[in-house]
């Protein structure tokens, strides 16, 4: 049993790399999370603007 558990192990690292696809979520990007921060701070600073939710 052991011996086809190391079959499989080295078909899986005989696996081309392009093969697995890494999508990277733009929310959690080092900008739009600083943007985020900046609008709370101004939020907290009394800074912001109350107005009612627009439809698109």
């Amino acid at each position: 049993m052991e011996q086809s558990n190391l079959k499989n192990n080295v078909a899986l690292k005989n696996e081309p790399h392009h093969s697995v696809k890494v999508r990277v979520d733009p929310f959690y990007s080092k900008e739009n999370l600083q943007y985020i921060r900046d609008g709370i701070a101004a939020l907290d600073a009394g800074l912001g603007v109350e107005h009612d939710i627009k439809d698109a």
